[in-house]
């Protein structure tokens, strides 16, 4: 016979999610036993089970590939802290990541808008006396450079950079890549142009990735 849930204990569901007991209660109309538990997770949701159902096995038909045979068993303290701990550290990561995902959208519509208001304005984007890295005043006509790899050369941030990147695929020129090699200290890529900024996206990414991991150590 299962042991009778207690308050405090910790328990997990078969669907992989861990919950706390609260209390178990007794229906005022009924005298059926309901046990009251809380969600480790999430929003810490409070629900309430009748004690036959919190205590049944798995459904087997329904869910045939359930790992544990009850629909909750009991798991102690230091396992469940644990648990509690890896789920805290993923949904963590998951708002971070959220966070950062919705920071490039904004940059890249932000930096997509400047670009299409620029002709407008008749604006070339190049601050007075400004040259693009790797080029002196005997290279190329910085006028005819797209405004695009300035803003990239002021970014403060690889996934900035990665978002301007993706902006000049189909805008830029050879010109305009090199540039950027340049100014990355990397070699050209073989490969079309939109194959040579695509190499470049991959390194800033990688770039991006280290810099979350090392802030996640710190």
């Amino acid at each position: 016979m299962n042991q009778m849930p207690r308050p405090g204990e910790r328990y997990r569901h078969f669907k992989d999610k861990l919950y706390q007991i609260v209390a178990v209660a007794t229906h005022s109309e009924t005298g059926e036993k309901m046990v009251i538990y809380q969600a480790l997770y999430g929003e810490f949701g409070v629900w309430a089970r009748p004690l036959s159902m919190f205590l049944e096995p798995v459904d087997r038909e329904k869910y045939p590939e359930a790992a544990q045979k009850l629909r909750f068993e009991r798991v102690d303290a230091a396992a469940a802290g644990d648990e509690e701990q890896e789920e805290a550290r993923t949904e963590g990561k998951e708002r971070e990541e959220a966070r950062a995902e919705g920071k490039e959208r904004e940059e890249a519509r932000a930096a997509d808008k400047e670009c299409e208001e620029a002709p407008a304005r008749g604006d070339n984007g190049i601050p007075a006396g400004e040259q693009a890295c790797g080029h002196d005043d005997q290279g190329s006509d910085e006028s005819s450079l797209h405004p695009l790899l300035f803003r990239f050369l002021d970014a403060g941030s690889p996934g900035e950079r990665v978002n301007l990147l993706r902006l000049m695929k189909g805008r830029v020129g050879q010109a305009e890549v090199d540039s950027l090699c340049t100014c990355l200290d990397a070699r050209r890529p073989d490969g079309s142009i939109e194959e040579q900024i695509d190499d470049l996206i991959g390194r800033l990414q990688m770039q991006q990735k280290y810099q979350t991991s090392r802030l996640r150590r710190g």
